[in-house]
């Protein structure tokens, strides 16, 4: 297991659309884009509703070629500019990350009734899948577009905390297997051999099946060779990392890849 994190994929922002900025976008987009490779810390952009002004950012976006946070005041707006870019940047690594809770109701106490309240909450399991894919785009690629509600930073993890969870695992390397299920252990996975899900691994036999977050079928497998050791089975290192909170509890981020 290696201590450090491999050089993330680089690749530029394309920006595809079927029409060209009009009228004061380019203007727009050059003084915007001279703000950013100058090291402005703030600028404003103004304009009327429809007036194109995420196409005009996109073009900013497109023209530093950095990774970048938009940022919306909601989840209703959050997925509408996700789509959006999403739609300008299809080759590139555009996420959604909102909160994941549906509904959530924190524990209170009501003195005059003496009436105590548990914690209640329900959770969107889509979106959960979202959160862990944005934080994994993070780590693996500098072509990153992260579309956020504000509130969804509240219950995140700092990056050291993230990095903390992370199991490296490469392509016919060796391990010992035992090290590797401790590792799951900690890293929130629950060993579950027969209801098989999202955030769980089981152990048949000389193979250790994953089951990612992120993905909705197919787990990652290692195969071991000899007394207690394993093989990774596929072609390219994984990775693992905790970054989320389900149903109370630490999910697991992105492990491995899948076999399909």
């Amino acid at each position: 297991m290696s201590p450090s994190l491999r050089p993330r994929e680089s690749a530029p922002f394309r920006l595809v659309a079927d029409f060209e900025p009009r009228g004061d976008q380019q203007k727009a987009i050059d003084e915007l884009a001279a703000g950013v490779a100058g090291g402005a810390r703030q600028q404003v952009l103004l304009g009327v509703t429809g007036s194109g002004k995420t196409f005009t950012m996109a073009n900013v976006i497109a023209r530093a070629n950095k990774p970048a946070l938009v940022i919306a005041p909601n989840k209703t707006l959050a997925a509408q500019l996700y789509n959006e870019l999403k739609g300008l940047f299809p080759d590139n690594a555009v996420r959604y990350f909102v909160s994941y809770y549906d509904y959530y109701q924190p524990e209170a106490y009501v003195p005059s009734t003496d009436t105590y309240i548990e914690k209640d909450a329900s959770i969107n399991d889509e979106i959960d899948k979202m959160r862990h894919s944005a934080t994994k785009a993070l780590l693996e690629r500098t072509d990153v577009l992260i579309v956020a509600a504000s509130p969804a930073f509240t219950a995140s993890d700092q990056p050291e905390a993230y990095f903390d969870m992370l199991l490296f695992v490469e392509r016919d390397s060796q391990i010992d297997r035992d090290l590797v299920l401790r590792k799951l252990v900690d890293m929130q996975y629950e060993r579950n051999d027969f209801d098989f899900h999202r955030g769980t691994f089981r152990v048949r036999g000389d193979v250790v099946e994953v089951f990612r977050p992120t993905r909705r079928r197919a787990p990652s497998a290692w195969s071991s060779s000899g007394h207690r050791r394993c093989h990774r089975r596929g072609r390219s290192a994984a990775r693992a990392g905790a970054a989320a909170t389900r149903q109370g509890r630490h999910l697991p981020g992105e492990p491995l890849r899948d076999q399909s």
